[in-house]
């Protein structure tokens, strides 16, 4: 199992750094990437991010994600390029865990919805074995242009959370979307 780990890991750094390098080209946020079939991306709609992330499943039934945020810089007017770190295998609870891209819950986001001034994300993960969980994610950007993964949008009682999580049974399926 391990070496069958540290083959697959091996493989993705030496992508990870050439796709980081077509990202840091100028010109590369209008380019589709659609001959990376297992990559998911997503544009906003105001096309002011976009994020590209891909998971690595381990032989013991979790996943390792990564990815990154293009977004354009408030002031230059130019894309930056955030690497995401993903830290969700060390995070205990995910609902009140506020982050930025350096100390990312790692997940595969799937839907974008533009909001007053933040996005909303629908995201998938699975998890381990026994469970897959869905997210509702909140993404915001700092003055700086910094990606941060927290705001107070989520109202529940008793409790007040910096994402939604739906965890379910690992053979079931689960339909999250924004109608």
């Amino acid at each position: 199992f391990a070496k069958a780990n540290t083959t697959k890991f091996k493989a993705n750094a030496k992508f990870y750094h050439l796709l980081e390098e077509a990202l840091l080209n100028t010109l590369s946020f209008n380019y589709p990437f659609d001959s990376l079939t297992e990559i998911k991306r997503l544009t906003s709609p105001d096309k002011k991010f976009r994020f590209i992330g891909w998971d690595i499943p381990r032989q013991d039934g979790t996943y390792t994600y990564f990815g990154f945020i293009q977004a354009m810089h408030p002031k230059t007017k130019k894309y930056e390029v955030y690497e995401l770190t993903d830290k969700s295998a060390s995070v205990k609870n995910p609902e009140t865990y506020a982050s930025d891209n350096t100390k990312w819950f790692g997940m595969l986001y799937y839907a974008i919805i533009p909001c007053d001034d933040y996005y909303t994300l629908l995201g998938w993960d699975g998890n381990d074995k026994l469970s897959m969980r869905k997210f509702i994610d909140v993404l915001s950007f700092k003055k700086d242009g910094t990606p941060i993964f927290v705001k107070d949008v989520f109202k529940m009682p008793k409790k007040y959370p910096k994402r939604v999580m739906f965890d379910y049974n690992a053979k079931l399926t689960m339909t999250l979307r924004y109608n």
